[in-house]
């Protein structure tokens, strides 16, 4: 069973919003997982209620917003409508044309969302999101490598055959000294 979500800056509602906007923006099923398979709104959760801070109002605002607009379109919530709506209202916010935002603009906070999905589904898992190393499996990039060697940074290298490495694998790594000390 897949682990409990605790949110620490989304109350319940905002977090629903949150996850089915990810889930537009990176979709995935278990099968080719995405944004929230990857936990990209944990991650985003986790820096609002830290590094991300000062981006709190902003945030409480947009989600009202998407909801609003999604209520004012459709009659239901964000997370409650279609996925064909949600694309829709997702391009509407895109293009500006999405009604009911202030500080931030639609585009603006439509910005900052993708932003802080790709961050969520590609960033190392130390920073809480990224879970299974699913995004890097997307892309194909092998991690934190402790090093590379010519070949592994020619043009076209695969580097598909490398072990993934987490910053936190990668620290335990033992590193041989060299003969000067340094």
């Amino acid at each position: 069973a897949p682990a409990a979500e605790t949110y620490l800056f989304f109350n319940p509602g905002e977090a629903a919003t949150i996850k089915a906007v990810f889930g537009q923006l990176i979709p995935g099923s278990a099968q080719d997982p995405g944004a929230v398979e990857a936990g990209a709104h944990l991650y985003t959760d986790h820096a609002l209620a830290g590094p991300y801070s000062s981006q709190r109002t902003s945030y409480r605002r947009g989600i009202a917003a998407i909801n609003a607009y999604s209520q004012s379109k459709y009659g239901r919530d964000f997370a409650g409508v279609s996925s064909d709506q949600q694309k829709a209202v997702l391009s509407d916010m895109q293009g500006g044309t999405a009604t009911g935002f202030y500080a931030p603009a639609a585009a603006a906070f439509f910005a900052t969302l993708v932003q802080h999905v790709r961050e969520g589904t590609f960033s190392d898992p130390i920073y809480g999101g990224n879970r299974g190393l699913i995004g890097w499996k997307m892309v194909g990039f092998p991690g934190a490598q402790v090093a590379y060697a010519d070949t592994d940074m020619a043009v076209g290298a695969d580097q598909s055959k490398k072990s993934m490495l987490t910053l936190t694998e990668s620290e335990q790594v033992p590193m041989p000294s060299p003969q000067s000390g340094f």
